[in-house]
C-alpha cells in the first residue's frame, strides 16, 4: 500500500464521498475514479462561490453593456439580441477566470491528486486488517 503523502480536507471529503458510491471505480482507483473525483470538485467549486461570481459578472457587465438586458433592475438577457449566446459564453468564461485565480490563491480549494490507497481502503474497509 502507498502512503498519503499530503491532502487537504476537502479532498479527503470528495475523494471518501466518491469511493463510498462508487465502489467499483475506488477499488481500481483509476482515470475513471479520478475523473469522478475532478467533477464533484467542480460541482463542488461551482455552487460555493460560481454563482456568485457569475452573477458579479453580470452587473459589471450590465454597467459597461446595457442594450443586452432587459430595462429594469432584474439582469435579464435579452433574448432578441443576436448575440446572447456569446454574452452568456463571456460571462461565464469570466466567473471561470476569476473561480481559477480563487481557488489557485486558497491552497484547501485547491484538488490535491496524491490520495494513495484511501479510496480502495474506503471501499473495502476489511483491507485494512492486512
Amino acid at each position: 500500500m502507498r502512503i498519503i503523502v499530503r491532502m487537504n480536507e476537502l479532498t479527503r471529503v470528495l475523494v471518501i464521498k466518491i469511493s463510498q458510491s462508487n465502489k467499483a471505480a475506488a477499488v481500481k482507483n483509476g482515470r475513471r475514479f479520478r475523473e469522478l473525483v475532478e467533477n464533484a470538485w467542480w460541482d463542488y467549486m461551482l455552487d460555493l462561490h460560481g454563482v456568485d461570481l457569475r452573477a458579479r459578472a453580470q452587473v459589471i457587465m450590465k454597467a459597461l453593456r446595457p442594450e443586452f438586458f432587459e430595462p429594469g433592475d432584474d439582469n435579464f438577457i435579452r433574448n432578441d439580441v443576436d448575440r446572447v449566446y456569446d454574452l452568456d459564453r463571456c460571462l461565464s468564461w469570466v466567473a471561470c477566470r476569476a473561480l481559477d485565480r480563487k481557488i489557485a490563491r486558497d491552497p484547501e480549494l485547491q484538488l490535491s491528486y496524491d490520495w494513495g490507497d484511501l479510496p480502495t481502503l474506503t471501499a473495502q474497509p476489511q483491507l485494512r486488517l492486512f
